[in-house]
């Protein structure tokens, strides 16, 4: 009765037409599923987390992501539903956690440099003139550390750990939007 409640579970779920039997899980002696089972554990969840959840690791904040936000005990109680739902399976908050922490290692990515990728350039030449259009500087060997600290600033983005031997200092009176520019 239960294996009969899982198979219709199963074909809810609209899983490409794959049967129990070709999930390849882990069965006692009886055919029945084991549960608690960390490989019927790990293929139930990865289903659920591959048939509409977006799973990735942020390399700055070293969290891991649902759908685009922190994952917190809430995502993972949620996740711990859909699976009990589709499934008629249980699986531990903890293992949820691995197991999602675990597939998050492998999708691993850096907010700045996929901002970074997703500029459109509009062909205006700004580096040259941004040490004077917006701080204000007319020297032009002043505007060129500003350009090379900038390009050295994206290149840390596109590939963390890069090599920027260079610190920008400002230097003028209160108000004269020092720390706007970084911002």
């Amino acid at each position: 009765l239960l294996l009969v409640g899982w198979s219709a579970a199963l074909r809810r779920s609209e899983l490409a037409g794959l049967t129990w039997e070709e999930l390849e899980l882990e069965r006692d002696a009886k055919g029945a599923l084991v549960k608690g089972s960390a490989v019927n554990d790990n293929e139930l969840l990865r289903r659920v987390l591959t048939d509409g959840h977006k799973v990735e690791k942020n390399v700055l904040s070293d969290d891991v992501e649902v759908d685009g936000k922190r994952m917190t005990d809430l995502t993972l109680t949620g996740l711990r539903i859909e699976v009990a739902k589709r499934f008629a399976y249980k699986i531990a908050k903890s293992d949820v956690s691995d197991i999602v922490s675990r597939l998050a290692e492998g999708r691993a990515y850096s907010p700045v440099e996929r901002w970074l990728r997703s500029l459109v350039w509009d062909g205006t030449k700004r580096l040259q003139s941004i040490a004077q259009d917006i701080l204000g500087c007319a020297e032009p060997e002043k505007g060129e550390l500003v350009k090379v600290w900038m390009i050295d600033a994206a290149r840390r983005g596109m590939k963390p750990g890069s090599r920027a031997d260079r610190v920008l200092i400002l230097q003028g009176e209160q108000g004269a939007f020092k720390s706007t520019f970084f911002q």
